[in-house]
């Protein structure tokens, strides 16, 4: 498990060779997801029950909740040699990446 302030990497999924990635970031303190968030976090959110956030290098938020995510040494060793499709948090939210 990581910590708040650890290195991390998100990913949408991983098959034949392919990651669809949602970049690396830092996992930052837990928060009440949005409600157009992916996963259970609509239901989260409604509840008003905190989930883990991960804070992107490029600035955006995803939650554990929509994600497979780890330390990022452990991401990159996995998929060594595998593409990374970078996918936007925001158009998987709206489906537009399917």
């Amino acid at each position: 498990m990581t910590s708040v302030g650890q290195r991390v990497g998100a990913l949408i999924s991983a098959n034949g060779g392919v990651v669809k990635f949602l970049g690396f970031g830092t996992r930052i303190e837990d928060k009440v997801p949005p409600a157009n968030a992916g996963g259970f976090g609509q239901m989260l959110n409604e509840m008003g029950h905190t989930n883990i956030c991960l804070k992107m290098d490029d600035g955006t938020e995803v939650f554990g909740c929509e994600c497979w995510w780890g330390p990022e040494e452990s991401i990159k060793t996995k998929f060594e040699g595998w593409e990374f499709e970078k996918i936007s948090i925001n158009d998987h939210r709206s489906g537009k990446d399917a």
